[in-house]
C-alpha cells in the first residue's frame, strides 16, 4: 500500500517530519510540500526528493492533490485525509 503525503509547513519541525516519513514509514512518500515561504518550499522539496510538487498556497495544494496532508506547526501535527469528493471548505 502506498501512502502519498503533502507536508504543509517546511520549517524546522516539518523538515524532521519529511526525513522520518521517507525513512521510517514503509510505503509512505512525501509527494508534495507546501509553505508560505518560497525558501521553505525549496528546502522541503530537496529533502523529499526529485519529482516533489511544491506549493506556496495551501488551497491550491488541497484542490490539486487527492492525498493525505500533514500540517506542521509548533507542537502540533495534524493528519488530514482529504478527498475532492467529500472535502468542503469551511471558509
Amino acid at each position: 500500500m502506498e501512502l502519498n503525503i503533502c507536508l504543509i509547513g517546511c520549517g524546522m519541525i516539518g523538515k524532521e517530519h519529511i526525513e522520518r516519513i521517507q525513512n521510517r514509514i514503509r510505503g509512505a512518500k512525501v509527494v508534495a510540500v507546501c509553505d508560505v515561504f518560497e525558501e521553505g518550499v525549496k528546502k522541503g522539496a530537496e529533502l523529499a526528493g526529485p519529482g516533489t510538487k511544491t506549493y506556496t498556497d495551501f488551497n491550491e495544494a488541497i484542490m490539486r492533490l487527492p492525498t493525505i496532508f500533514l500540517k506542521c506547526s509548533l507542537c502540533v501535527l495534524s493528519i488530514i485525509p482529504l478527498s475532492k469528493t467529500f472535502f468542503r471548505p469551511w471558509w
